[in-house]
This record gives C-alpha cells, structure tokens and sequence, in this order.
C-alpha cells in the first residue's frame, strides 16, 4: 500500500494546527515612558491575574567578582523595602490572595505571583516598592546568604545538573553562560551587600524589565501598571554591557569523576540564540525528533537504546548548548564511555534522513505544539512563556504555530551540517570515583 495518503493527511493535519488559533489569548505590548515593557494577555475563565516581571539582571549580566550576586539579590529583594521592611511585603501579599514567588536564570531575575483580580492594583503596589525601594538589610543578607547555600548543596546533589555546568564552564571559559545561575558556594560565601547594591543599581532598570499580566484584566490594566511601575525612573548613567561570547567547542573530550553509582556521558553543541528565531526553532525540532521519533538514532542505535538517551536545547539570549546525554552503566568502562559519546555523535549526523521525511517534521512540530499548549494552560504558564521569550528574544507562544509554517526539511538538515558537526562540539565523560563491584545490582 503506499504511503502517500498518510502522509497527505500528516501534512494537513500539520498545516492546519500551524494556522493561527482564536483560542490563543490576545496579546498586547505597551512600552511605557520610562522604557519598562507591559505586556498582557486575556483570559477571563476565572477571576484570577497572574503578575510576572521579568529583569534582565541573571548571572550572564556578572561581571567578574560578582558570581553569585543575580542569585543572592533576588533573595534579599524579598527582605526589606521602604514602605515593606522586614518580611512584611509577603504578609501583605498574602493578605491580597497571593504567595510572592522568584527565580534567577541565566538570561533574567522572575518575581511572580497569582491574585485575585480585584487587587492587581495593590499586588503591583507592593512588587513595585520591593522592585524599587530595596533597603538589603545586613541581617537579612546573613540569614539569606545560610537559605541559598543549602539550595546550591541540594542542587550539587543532582548529577545531571552538575554535569551540565561542567559543559558550560568548559564551553564557556569566560562569559556570559560559564556561571551558575545560583552561583557557587564558594561565592556566595564571600559576596557581600555592598557588592549586591552596586549589581542592584548597574541592572535594575525599568529599560531592562518586563511586567506580563494574564488573566481576567478588566478594561484598563495599564493605568494601574503605569500608577505604580511608570514611577519607576531610568538612571542616566549607561549599561556596561557583559561579554557577548559564543561557545568555544573545538572536538574537545572531558573525563572527570562522580561520586554518583553510575556515571553519564554529554555531547554539547552550539544552538543558536533565541532571536535567531528560525533556526532556534530548527534546534528544538531537532530535540523532538531525536527523543520522540519513530526513526530516532536513539532507538536505532543499540548502544543508546537503553541507556536512557536525551536531547535538551533551550534556546537563550546569547547562544547556547544543544545537548545529548546518555546515561551509563555502574560497570561501564572508560572505554564504553567513549563509545557512548561516539555513538551520540553518531545520533546527530543519522537524524540527516529522518529530516527528509515530511511526516516525521510533522510529527516533530506537533509534539512541540503539544507542549506549549501544555505548558499555557495555567496563567502562570502562559506568562511565563510571554515573559521567558520577551527577555531573550524568542518566539512568542502565539507566533510558534507560524513558526514552525515556515520551516523546511532542507532549514534543519543545513543546521545540522553547520552547527552540530564532531569538530563544533565538547564531550564530558563522568565516571564513578569507586569502580562498581562485580555481582552489585544495587
């Protein structure tokens, strides 16, 4: 039977989901006077707004003796503000509906919370003033300094995590993506206020943030941002901007030790930045296409059939890493290893093939479909999306259907060819510190 009426249905089935969609919420972009950014998007099915701003103060904007200071300063901000001293801007929060909420990445500081609607103008009253007028008590520096060093011990724990910084520290050797975005503790230790008010007053500006709304908004949200955020003054003194810096990855190999039963292998290549929206979004097929194809090297190539190969891209400001990982076995050798990463590299120049086939694509952009749609189904979601892709320049989740309309089979295959080839790429090998013993299944 030929496969040409599936693969006709395939195609259609594609190109209507990559249609634009009137369920998609509608959003809006305000730059007020000040240069802060307003985005919104309404979605009336409960009377709920979520507030998401985003800062472009996370740790690719650390200057040197500063590792650490993105981090540390989206906890302290929480600590103390003129009108808010003390913890008091959590309680008030609270009292409105809400839980205040942050994160730091390396592209960006995110302070989030869900209220009812009838408070947005209160809620963004209080983010404002500890955005604002923070007083970085020394008190709370000290106990604050105690709360991020048991995250960063429990995120060592992780072998996948500290892999993945071994892979950015060697692709990175100075900036922006070579530090952690939690900062190590050995820094974090040693970071003091002062040098929390100098990172605080280079990269909080209202120019460099972006304050998403979802939910049901009501008429006019932008009078009570611009009520509150639009008080917010732009210093005059200019940016000194961070190092612009693309992967160095020269076919290198790197073999350190875990204290972890069973080691892991990871190939990175260079994935282009996120405002290189076409080919940011080629990378992320890719990683569809290499975990979930029918005909993905991972399944065809035995080595990786069960050792529980992943590919990751998330595309940032700057560019980045695309990368493979395998896992090992407790009795792999460094021999073994070395033919796992082999095999990896193997995975990316036989994908060559399954990007040909136009329902694999399709299939491919379905899945990435899937999980945005997955991913914005709450309205923290949603403006997580909106905020994520404003702060690095990537696609917007209402622009990704039409996105993914005007790629081709020959865009991915030509990233492939220039961008993940063996002589473009690093591999780091860990390997337990203590040899399994022969009989041990545990």
């Amino acid at each position: 039977m030929s496969n040409t009426p599936k693969l006709v249905t395939l195609f259609i089935l594609f190109t209507t989901l990559v249609m634009p969609c009137c369920a998609q919420p509608i959003e809006q972009t305000t730059t007020l006077s000040n240069g802060l950014t307003l985005i919104t998007a309404q979605r009336t099915s409960l009377p709920l707004i979520e507030i998401d701003l985003w800062v472009k103060a996370g740790s690719r904007e650390e200057l040197p003796q500063q590792d650490g200071c993105a981090h540390f300063l989206e906890h302290t901000l929480f600590r103390g503000s003129i009108h808010y001293p003390d913890t008091t801007a959590d309680m008030a929060m609270e009292k409105l509906g809400g839980i205040l909420n942050a994160a730091t990445g390396p592209d960006y500081a995110h302070f989030y919370t869900l209220i009812p609607s009838q408070n947005l103008q209160p809620a963004l009253a209080i983010l404002e003033d500890i955005i604002r007028h923070p007083t970085f008590p020394q008190t709370y520096v000290d106990s604050e300094r105690k709360v991020i060093l048991d995250e960063l011990a429990l995120r060592g724990s992780s072998e996948m995590e500290t892999a993945t910084l071994n892979m950015y520290v060697a692709a990175f050797p100075t900036m922006p993506y070579s530090l952690s975005p939690g900062g190590s503790s050995a820094q974090i230790k040693v970071r003091t206020r002062a040098q929390l008010v100098a990172f605080y007053r280079r990269c909080y500006r209202p120019d460099r943030a972006v304050l998403v709304l979802t939910g049901s908004l009501g008429l006019s949200p932008g009078r009570a941002v611009r009520s509150t955020f639009g008080k917010w003054q732009c210093p005059t003194a200019a940016m000194i901007p961070p190092v612009d810096e693309a992967p160095n990855l020269m076919g290198d190999t790197i073999q350190k030790t875990t204290s972890h039963k069973a080691g892991l292998v990871m190939v990175a290549f260079r994935t282009p930045r996120a405002s290189h929206r076409n080919r940011s979004v080629c990378a992320l097929l890719l990683t569809a296409l290499l975990n979930h194809a029918a005909a993905s090297p991972f399944d065809q190539i035995s080595l990786l059939r069960d050792r529980h190969a992943l590919a990751e891209c998330n595309p940032r400001h700057d560019p980045s890493l695309f990368i493979l990982t395998a896992r090992l076995k407790p009795e792999d050798t460094i021999q073994t290893a070395t033919q796992v990463a082999n095999a990896l590299q193997r995975a990316i120049s036989d994908l060559a093939p399954v990007c040909e086939s136009r329902s694999e694509l399709a299939l491919a952009a379905l899945r990435l479909l899937g999980r945005q749609e997955y991913n914005i189904e709450t309205l923290h979601g949603l403006a997580k999306e909106i905020g994520y892709a404003a702060v690095t320049g990537g696609v917007k989740p209402t622009d990704l259907r039409e996105q993914l309309d005007q790629i081709t089979t020959d865009q991915v295959e030509a990233l492939i060819q220039s961008d993940y080839t063996p002589n473009r790429s690093t591999t780091l090998i860990l390997l337990p510190s203590q040899p399994a013993i022969p009989g041990n299944t545990f």
